[in-house]
């Protein structure tokens, strides 16, 4: 179902089992000073009272929209809430999460301003469970700087982020096959279609808590972001399409294309082939002839020590 809005902005929040803090988060959004907005809830499959919380809100106010995925993951809740919307400016708001009033108007003024900005996210408080605020996060803001930066870390803050619809389709929005970092993988790409920014402003409250995904998994968060930029900067032409390896396990269908690709390991993806190999060494993914196959690959590359801690490794895996 596409929108029947024709906002300016759309602003995707996608929840599950979340309504410990959702009426918050949409409470801010449905308060910027910016009006010209609709808010839409993708509720992926929560048993809690998150379809309640949204019900009231929409009640309230009609440019607050729900709708439902059947628990298939992040990826696929923010393409369906990406599909509905038809605002030319898309911006992205989490459950835990509380904006600050003006947010909306200044990163859609700034993108006004700069029409070849194709992202712009921003820096950000902190706050507890109890709303206490904590640490500060503040971001690079320069465009070329930031580009350096997508080449060893994810430079913008997702909840933070406006992004350019048109950009978005263009690219294909979000792909699966890279755990907990399908939104560096956007940024990557949607680097090549222009520049990424930040405003210096603290314009979103990143709620701190146990259960927030970037905690629970936060080694394979590491490892996919270590596989995005594998792909994005050493592209294997041998590579399993990303959809396909996200249907099994991502890190193993990269290890085995990269295996039969006979590409060499260079010193620039080492790092990140290790991360890749803990990763699929926590998930026990790793089968016999594959981890043979590593060392094999790896035995022209790494000194004696590191190789031979690296076969024990391997090898001790089962």
């Amino acid at each position: 179902m596409v929108s029947k809005f024709s906002a300016e902005v759309a602003v995707i929040l996608p929840v599950r089992n979340g309504g410990i803090f959702l009426d918050a988060a949409i409470g801010s959004i449905r308060d910027q000073t910016f009006s010209d907005l609709e808010i839409v809830v993708v509720d992926d499959g929560s048993t809690d009272n998150t379809a309640e919380i949204v019900a009231v809100h929409a009640a309230q106010d009609e440019r607050v929209t729900l709708l439902k995925t059947s628990g298939q993951g992040i990826v696929d809740t923010l393409n369906t809430g990406l599909a509905h919307t038809i605002a030319p400016l898309v911006a992205r708001m989490d459950a835990d999460d509380v904006a600050e009033a003006s947010r909306i108007d200044l990163q859609r003024k700034a993108m006004m301003r700069k029409q070849d900005l194709v992202v712009l996210g921003s820096s950000a408080s902190t706050i507890d469970s109890e709303g206490r605020f904590g640490a500060p996060i503040d971001m690079q803001i320069d465009p070329d700087r930031i580009r350096h930066q997508l080449r060893t870390q994810n430079p913008i803050l997702h909840p933070t982020a406006m992004i350019r619809n048109a950009a978005l389709r263009k690219v294909g929005g979000y792909r699966g096959g890279f755990p907990h970092a399908e939104d560096y993988d956007l940024w990557l790409r949607l680097s090549r279609e222009g520049p990424i920014g930040s405003l210096p402003d603290r314009l979103v409250r990143l709620r701190r808590h146990p259960n927030q995904t970037s905690r629970l998994h936060r080694l394979d968060q590491r490892a996919g972001a270590a596989l995005a930029r594998l792909r994005f900067f050493s592209p294997l032409a041998a590579a399993p399409e990303t959809g396909v390896a996200a249907t099994n396990d991502p890190f193993t269908s990269y290890l085995t294309a990269r295996v039969n690709s006979g590409v060499a390991i260079g010193e620039s993806d080492w790092k990140e082939i290790a991360l890749v190999l803990r990763a699929c060494q926590r998930r026990r993914t790793l089968g016999k002839k594959l981890r043979r196959e590593i060392i094999a690959m790896l035995s022209d590359q790494l000194s004696v020590a590191s190789l031979l801690s690296l076969r024990v490794k391997l090898l001790a895996h089962r």
